[in-house]
């Protein structure tokens, strides 16, 4: 599976975010769930206030997409959180909201929307936003191709869960490979079995070649 929030816990700065309203910090502050890392994002907001995707997150119509992400306030606050689908135009095709009490405790908000299949839906963001002013935390955030939230995941997690950056640590997707460090390896076995012998072949995943001819 795949996390399309390129940068989803804040680890080293807000890039990839649109902050209107907001002044970001990071903070040590972070969920005892699910796996976080050293930092959430830190965002003193005012009135109004959006935080939101700045790139473009390529979507199929006629799928379910699912957003969730950890949040919390130093005083509790009213909050929304979005997903706006748009088309090649940039034209908005359909927008799901969801109103969210945060509070003095870090919880887990889901959001899911469905492309109509006959729309001509090209990308989506995600949004946080606000009228309420304060400070507000976000931590563990996904956005990915399903009907319900699924663990959270990124690329830093430890090599055996299988996951990887696809570019740049805390600024690229994250994908997830359930059970890869096993199944690259009796993968590569597989190949060295079947394909022509002097063939050359590699093994190649976002994590760079992992496997050719010469190394099974």
């Amino acid at each position: 599976k795949t996390n399309y929030i390129k940068n989803p816990s804040f680890e080293v700065n807000s890039t990839t975010w649109a902050l209107s309203g907001a002044t970001f910090t990071q903070d040590a502050s972070v969920p005892t769930y699910g796996y976080s890392g050293e930092y959430s994002g830190k965002f003193v907001v005012t009135n109004p206030w959006s935080i939101t995707t700045d790139y473009e997150i390529p979507v199929t119509p006629g799928k379910y997409y699912t957003a969730s992400a950890s949040i919390k306030a130093n005083a509790a606050l009213s909050a929304n959180l979005k997903i706006t689908f748009y088309d090649e135009a940039d034209a908005v095709v359909e927008t799901v909201t969801q109103a969210i009490s945060v509070t003095t405790s870090f919880a887990n908000f889901t959001l899911t929307g469905l492309t109509d299949s006959s729309s001509d839906a090209s990308y989506a963001k995600v949004s946080f936003y606000g009228t309420t002013a304060g400070t507000i935390y976000l931590d563990l955030i996904q956005f990915e191709q399903s009907q319900v939230a699924t663990d959270y995941f990124d690329g830093s997690l430890p090599s055996d869960f299988g996951a990887v950056w696809e570019g740049t640590d805390d600024a690229s997707y994250s994908h997830l490979y359930p059970n890869k460090p096993k199944k690259i390896p009796r993968l590569g076995k597989t190949m060295n079995d079947w394909v022509p012998q002097n063939a050359f072949w590699r093994v190649r995943t976002y994590d760079g070649v992992e496997y050719t001819t010469t190394t099974v």
